[in-house]
């Protein structure tokens, strides 16, 4: 069906055909031996409850699992009665352009310099990292098509046909889904028009408004510049909902988590994705970037691959990035949506944590007054005094200034007035979203059988 799924259903048909026949066989097996007690004259006590225990629950689930296979099996059917193949484009990513863009640390120090967390941070190559040798860096074209949306909507469809009851006698093909006309005879009528009129339902009207349906040929850069991971946000188009149409990242919004920039800069197995409309926007990104994504270099059983993260643009670049992603699985390339559905847990080995370090000048100007407790000063803190009385001998006496407690009373003040230099280090992890970093591992779900791994 070009790239439209109902695996989801049709996998569910197949479980409930094969439980409704299990849960049968145990229920004529159960039902072969009652009568066989009753032959013999042996259906009582304990055997006779289980059996009857055992026939009545293997009835109920037979007729559960016989409902639902049935109930998939209509879905199936009148979804591939609304589907009509006509009208789709070659959707794809065409083959890889290499990034003959030179790194520009002088750009990114510029994009640091932008605002004032990250300003006194602006030199970006030494806090660089060259990226693990691999194959993705490069400029994608891709077709971005929703066939995918379209099975949706015509999922959503089915599902209102099934409780509404009624048969159907139309398909609707792509084209109609996408341009909102459907050929009703020999006139065309709008689609949400002709929906209403065959009986279905407000959410399924507000469904179909609601999705996207713009095709559009873009570009998908994945790249391991300087200039490119320091502008991940710097970059944006200005309209992505997100804070100021850009993000955290970038260093004029102010936000302490641009510090970020560094050690993404620093981990050698990071990379950004964006999504841009003309091939030659890599060389000046500058409002350029539609969406984008930080993506995970892993390495299992030999083979790489490239994971991407939280997506960041307005509502429909991101739906299109994350459909570019999903184009480039033949380059092993992969959206992070396409991992939501794995069990297994993979460990990587990182380049750690970045230690950023710090020094300061700061100005101290104070006054400090305060009533002091210290030792005495006449006796040393022992409360006692030795004198020499007028006939020459040395006598211990009561210490006469702190009357023998040894803590003496006074009033302290002190000022100052210079500069000092502080110097501080702080640890800061490369960037997370998506998965969990440990400083020197992150751990990443993924989806074996999506990467052609099972």
């Amino acid at each position: 069906m070009n790239n439209i799924s109902i695996l989801d259903w049709e996998q569910t048909f197949q479980n409930s055909k094969s439980m409704y026949r299990t849960v049968l066989t145990h229920k004529r097996n159960v039902l072969h031996r009652i009568k066989e007690y009753k032959r013999l004259g042996i259906f009582s006590g304990t055997d006779r409850e289980d059996l009857l225990y055992y026939y009545n629950r293997d009835s109920l689930n037979t007729e559960r699992h016989r409902k639902n296979a049935l109930k998939y099996s209509i879905k199936i059917s009148l979804f591939n009665s609304l589907f009509s193949g006509v009208g789709f484009n070659n959707a794809g990513a065409g083959i890889r352009i290499p990034l003959t863009v030179e790194q520009s640390y002088s750009e990114a120090d510029d994009i640091l310099e932008s605002g004032n967390i990250t300003e006194e941070y602006a030199n970006s190559e030494i806090y660089y990292s060259e990226r693990v040798e691999n194959n993705f860096i490069g400029t994608y074209p891709v077709i971005i098509e929703r066939v995918e949306d379209y099975g949706d909507f015509l999922k959503v469809l089915v599902d209102d046909i099934v409780l509404m009851n009624k048969s159907i006698n139309f398909s609707i093909s792509y084209e109609e889904w996408k341009t909102g006309y459907k050929v009703d005879g020999k006139r065309k009528v709008k689609l949400n028009k002709f929906l209403r009129k065959q009986g279905f339902s407000q959410y399924t009207l507000d469904y179909y408004s609601q999705q996207i349906k713009t095709e559009k040929s873009l570009y998908l850069t994945v790249s391991d510049r300087v200039q490119h991971i320091a502008g991940m946000s710097f970059y944006s188009t200005g309209d992505w909902n997100s804070m100021g149409g850009t993000s955290c990242q970038d260093p004029r919004n102010e936000y302490e988590e641009c510090l970020d920039l560094l050690p993404s800069m620093y981990d050698n197995k990071l990379f950004i994705a964006f999504l841009h409309e003309d091939v030659e926007d890599v060389a000046d990104t500058s409002e350029k970037m539609l969406a984008r994504t930080m993506c995970r270099l892993i390495n299992i059983n030999g083979k790489q691959f490239l994971i991407g993260s939280q997506l960041y643009g307005n509502n429909e670049t991101k739906d299109e990035l994350d459909k570019a992603l999903s184009l480039l699985n033949s380059y092993n390339v992969f959206s992070l949506s396409q991992m939501i559905e794995g069990t297994t847990v993979h460990i990587e080995q990182t380049n750690g944590q970045f230690l950023l370090e710090g020094e300061d000048e700061v100005y101290l100007c104070n006054d400090f007054e305060e009533l002091v407790n210290c030792e005495c000063p006449a006796c040393g803190g022992s409360g006692e005094y030795t004198v020499e009385n007028n006939r020459g001998s040395s006598v211990d006496i009561e210490c006469p200034v702190c009357g023998g407690s040894g803590d003496y009373e006074t009033f302290v003040h002190a000022s100052v007035d210079t500069y000092v230099t502080v110097s501080d280090e702080r640890e800061l992890e490369p960037y997370s979203e998506g998965y969990t970093h440990f400083g020197n591992s992150i751990k990443i779900r993924i989806d074996e059988k999506v990467l052609g791994l099972k």
